[in-house]
């Protein structure tokens, strides 16, 4: 992927290593941060924090590969401040899609706002408004759970349920089961 030739990502450095990633982080103040969950002798979760605290405006965005534990360690990026994640294996043009929406935000060019779509606030800071249990529903919504099958799995009342998906839909600003299942995909917190 030639992300330094892209417009608007200015200058690209590439490290396989944790070690090397926090001597550069250190020097260079980064405004943007694609980070691999799987990047070796990396505490990610430690790292996340310290940037987050470190830079408050960085665009960070974890790139997980296809396997459930990187897929949940992801995940908490959000919770911990990410801008978004993104699943490597997607094919490479939706890749740098979402990555254009995700690390260039509002300043991406006109061209790729109209490709990603309209969307005031990132899905990151959508996904941080669901409380603990609304995230619960969403993620067994997202993953094709029925109403009674969640009740029954979580030990509440169908009725329960479905004023948390009506939360859920409400908070992540979604007009319907099918476009909440469409933000469980591009964020990774389900795949097809």
């Amino acid at each position: 992927m030639e992300l330094g030739r892209r417009e608007g990502f200015g200058e690209v450095y590439e490290t396989g290593s944790g070690k090397e990633i926090r001597k550069l982080t250190k020097i260079w103040k980064p405004t943007r941060l694609l980070i691999d969950v799987a990047l070796r002798g990396l505490d990610f979760r430690g790292f996340v924090r310290s940037m987050m605290s470190d830079c408050p405006d960085l665009r960070l965005v974890a790139l997980f590969p296809p396997d459930e534990d990187a897929r949940r360690l992801a995940q908490e990026a959000i919770q911990l401040g990410a801008r978004g994640i993104v699943d490597k294996s997607l094919r490479s043009d939706d890749l740098l899609r979402a990555l254009d929406r995700l690390v260039l935000g509002a300043s991406a060019p006109r061209r790729l706002e109209a490709a990603a779509g309209p969307s005031p606030i990132s899905d990151g800071e959508r996904l941080s408004r669901l409380s603990r249990r609304e995230r619960q529903i969403f993620e067994l919504v997202a993953d094709g759970w029925t109403t009674r099958a969640i009740a029954e799995s979580l030990g509440i009342t169908p009725r329960t349920v479905e004023v948390h998906r009506h939360n859920v839909v409400a908070k992540l600003e979604v007009p319907n089961t099918a476009a909440l299942i469409k933000l469980a995909i591009r964020t990774g917190v389900t795949r097809i």
